[in-house]
C-alpha cells in the first residue's frame, strides 16, 4: 500500500502543472465564448443569454485529451525502462493512472461551472442558476463515459500517433455501424420517435444534456428527454462500462516489447480499417467516386498501419473484398 501512495501521491503532483494549464486554457475558452449579454427592451433590462453550449464543449475537449496525457508516457521505450522497474503492479499502475484522470476531468469541470456561476451571479434575475447544478452533474457524467471509451481505445495503440488516429475513428464508429444497420427493413420503425444517426456519435449524451439545461438556465422550461434521449445515453453508457473493464484487463497483459512498433490489436487497426470500410461501401451503394474514396483511404490506412508500402497479403485481401461488395452492391 505505500508504494501505491506514493506513486499515486507523486503522479499527481506531477500533473498538478498540466491541470493548471488546462484550467487557464479552459477560462479563456470561457471567457471568449460564454458570451453572457443583457439586453434592454423598452428601456429596461429584461432578459438575458449566454452559451451553456461552451461548458459541454470544454468537458468534451477535456474527455478526450485527457486519456492521452495520462497513457502517452506508456507509448514511449524511454519511460517504460522506468515505469517498469516500479516496486508496483501493473493493475496498481493502471487504477492510478485511470483515477487520476478522471479526478482532473471532474476538477475541471467543477471549474468552469463555479467560473460559469460566477459570470452569471450579478445577473441572478436573468438567469436560473440553481439549473447549474444538475447540468453540472449531468455533463460531468457524460464526460466520464467519453473518457473511459477513450482510454480503453488509446491503450490498444503502440505509439501516441495510433492512438490519436483510433480515438478519432472510433468517435465516428457507431454512426458508420448504424448507418449499415438503418438500411435493413423495419429498422426505424422499432426505433424510439425523433431517434437519428447523431445519436450513434461518441458525444451526444453531452449535446442532449446541452440542449436541455440550456434552455433552464434561461429560465425557460428544460427540454423533455424523449425516449430516442435515453437509448442514446443507456448505449453510450453499457460502451463506457465495458471500456472501462477493457481498459483494466489490458493495460496489465500490454507487452512492453512492443511498444512503439506496429499496432496490431484486435481492437485496432487490423479490425478497424476492414470494418469501417466494408461498412461505408456497404452504405455507398453503386456510386462509385465514394467508392474511390472509400477505397483510398482503406488503401491509406493500412499504409499508416504497416509503415510501409508494402502491405500484407491479408491486406489485400480486405482490398480485394472491398472491390467484391462494391460490386456486389452496384449489380
Amino acid at each position: 500500500m505505500t508504494s501505491l501512495r506514493r506513486y499515486a501521491l507523486y503522479h499527481a503532483k506531477t500533473t498538478l502543472p498540466r491541470l493548471a494549464v488546462i484550467a487557464v486554457v479552459s477560462l479563456l475558452c470561457m471567457y471568449a465564448f460564454f458570451d453572457v449579454h443583457i439586453y434592454q427592451l423598452e428601456g429596461r433590462y429584461n432578459y438575458g443569454t449566454c452559451q451553456p453550449g461552451t461548458l459541454t464543449m470544454i468537458l468534451g475537449v477535456a474527455a478526450t485529451v485527457m486519456p492521452i496525457l495520462e497513457l502517452a508516457g506508456f507509448k514511449n521505450r524511454r519511460n517504460l525502462d522506468t515505469l517498469c522497474f516500479l516496486p508496483i503492479s501493473r493493475m496498481k499502475m493502471a487504477v492510478v493512472h485511470y483515477l487520476n484522470g478522471l479526478f482532473q476531468l471532474v476538477a475541471i469541470g467543477l471549474f468552469c461551472f463555479g467560473a460559469a456561476a460566477i459570470w452569471l451571479l450579478p445577473h441572478v434575475m436573468y438567469f436560473n442558476i440553481v439549473s447549474l447544478l444538475p447540468f453540472c452533474a449531468l455533463a460531468l457524467l457524460c464526460s466520464l463515459l467519453i473518457y473511459s471509451f477513450f482510454m480503453f481505445i488509446f491503450m490498444q495503440a503502440e505509439t501516441t500517433v495510433d492512438g490519436i488516429l483510433m480515438m478519432l475513428v472510433y468517435a465516428f464508429l457507431m454512426m458508420i455501424l448504424m448507418m449499415v444497420v438503418s438500411l435493413m427493413d423495419g429498422f426505424w420503425q422499432y426505433m424510439p420517435d425523433g431517434f437519428t444517426l447523431e445519436g450513434a456519435f461518441l458525444y451526444s449524451p453531452l449535446g442532449i444534456v446541452s440542449r436541455s439545461y440550456g434552455a433552464a438556465i434561461h429560465g425557460e422550461t428544460p427540454a423533455a428527454i424523449d425516449g430516442s434521449d435515453v437509448l442514446t445515453v443507456v448505449m453510450w453508457s453499457v460502451i463506457s462500462l465495458l471500456s472501462a473493464l477493457g481498459y483494466f484487463i489490458t493495460f496489465p497483459r500490454h507487452r512492453v516489447e512492443k511498444v512503439g512498433g506496429i499496432s496490431d490489436s484486435f481492437f485496432g487497426y487490423r479490425v478497424l480499417i476492414p470494418l469501417c470500410g466494408f461498412c461505408l461501401i456497404y452504405w455507398n451503394g453503386e456510386f462509385f467516386p465514394l467508392y474511390a474514396v472509400i477505397l483510398i483511404l482503406m488503401l491509406t490506412g493500412y499504409i499508416i498501419y504497416r509503415r510501409s508500402l508494402r502491405l500484407c497479403r491479408s491486406d489485400l485481401l480486405m482490398l480485394a473484398i472491398s472491390l467484391a461488395l462494391y460490386v456486389f452492391r452496384a449489380v
